[in-house]
């Protein structure tokens, strides 16, 4: 039996992964890499900072 989860990523958590990658990536081009922070991301994203 096997005690730990699968890592195997699910439909949803590939489209937060992928939508919080294309909301970086839009603030980046905006405002330059070392200008955006994780918790920008994640407000932008509305997202979880842990999420991010």
């Amino acid at each position: 039996m096997n005690m730990f989860k699968s890592t195997a990523a699910t439909p949803k958590s590939e489209a937060t992964r992928r939508h919080i990658l294309e909301t970086a990536l839009v603030l980046f081009r905006e405002h330059g890499f070392d200008a955006v922070t994780m918790r920008d991301i994640a407000g932008h994203a509305r997202t979880a900072l842990g999420a991010a």
